[in-house]
């Protein structure tokens, strides 16, 4: 428990520091997004893929397309490999295993709050055919604050920010849920609600999240706790 409470402060504390460069590369002020922060969700996973089973098929994979839900996304991944990353060529790429970093996915939220000149990174585990162990990875989300207000910072990028963000937008490949998230009004934690409805209905259901309310919300919080070991 003391190593993984560790382990979180160190990431908030990297994920702000990559929050204030983002802020500072689109010509807003370092701080820009703090307000946005002030009570972050955040959530640690540990996860372990298990070697590949024939019975699942050579087409299967360990996890599949997908973009998380929020900002950023630290992750430490073992040696196995398995990590694969879609180019703004639409390829799949391989994003292997660097000794002494990390991999850092933009999430929706963030690709949403830039009116898409950020955009949110597609990715997927494939599955390691012969591998003898299992893979381990380790992400760390770091998202606004459950009540935060998803606002753009569209108007205030320059004219030629502006008309990358448009030009990204009118290029960019279909997403893997056919959506356009810069669509969306609203509190970080509706948004997120939203995610995680789709994604895990039955527990949508339990805790009555399909149209959030302030009991919904609380009891969304307490679903997602600040600090998850997984």
């Amino acid at each position: 428990r003391a190593a993984v409470l560790e382990y979180l402060d160190a990431m908030s504390a990297l994920a702000g520091l990559l929050l204030r460069a983002i802020a500072s590369s689109l010509g807003l002020r370092a701080d820009h997004f703090g307000a946005q922060f002030a009570e972050p969700t955040t959530l640690f996973r540990i996860f372990n893929y298990p070697p590949h089973d024939a019975k699942w098929g050579a087409d299967s994979f360990a996890v599949g397309e997908h973009t998380d839900y929020g900002y950023i996304t630290v992750l430490w991944q073992d040696e196995s490999g398995g990590l694969q990353v879609r180019s703004r060529d639409n390829q799949w790429v391989e994003a292997p295993p660097v000794p002494g970093s990390f991999v850092i996915n933009l999430g929706d939220a963030l690709e949403h709050n830039t009116g898409g000149l950020l955009r949110a990174t597609p990715h997927r585990v494939r599955q390691r055919a012969g591998a003898a162990e299992g893979r381990r990875s380790f992400p760390f989300f770091f998202d606004p604050s459950f009540d935060a207000q998803m606002s753009a910072v569209t108007p205030l990028l320059s004219p030629e920010l502006r008309a990358r963000a448009e030009q990204r937008r009118a290029g960019a490949p279909r997403r893997w849920d056919g959506k356009d998230v810069t669509h969306f009004e609203g509190r970080y934690g509706d948004y997120l609600i939203t995610k995680v409805s789709r994604v895990f209905p039955l527990l949508c259901g339990q805790t009555a999240l399909t149209q959030p309310d302030e009991r919904a919300l609380a009891a969304a919080r307490a679903a997602i706790p600040a600090r998850d070991a997984g």
